[in-house]
């Protein structure tokens, strides 16, 4: 993994990072969610406050990089992949805007499941493995 590649990526808009998931350990300071969390308790918030926020706020203060490691993109389907192109190309999840210094990062299991991520997720990142 080419970390000085992943780290050009901050404050690039409209960028994300592509890994595998055994390399996301090596990413620190960084803030874990899993693709499959259950869409009721992602979408369950108010405008402005979705259920990573407050950790990511939390976590940006005093740190040059902070990634947000979204692990396992490729366990969803296409079309529930879609749900993660607005944080990607708008830094934007349901009017919460992420901090400039946090570089968005998709995991997946192995280099061939590329195949499985969405064509216009895909479209956004940088692959790094």
């Amino acid at each position: 993994m080419m970390q000085e590649l992943i780290k050009l990526q901050r404050g690039c808009l409209a960028t994300a990072v592509l890994i595998l998931e055994k390399d996301a350990e090596l990413l620190s300071p960084s803030l874990t969610m899993e693709a499959t969390i259950n869409d009721n308790i992602l979408f369950t918030c108010s405008l402005g406050n979705p259920v990573f926020k407050r950790q990511l706020e939390k976590m940006k203060e005093g740190e040059e990089t902070v990634y947000f490691i979204i692990k396992a993109i490729d366990q969803l389907t296409e079309d529930e992949q879609e749900k993660y192109i607005g944080l990607v190309k708008n830094r934007e999840f349901q009017g919460y805007f992420l901090p400039e210094n946090v570089i968005l990062v998709f995991t997946i299991e192995k280099q061939e499941n590329v195949k499985k991520v969405a064509k216009d997720l895909y479209s956004f990142c940088v692959s790094v493995f």
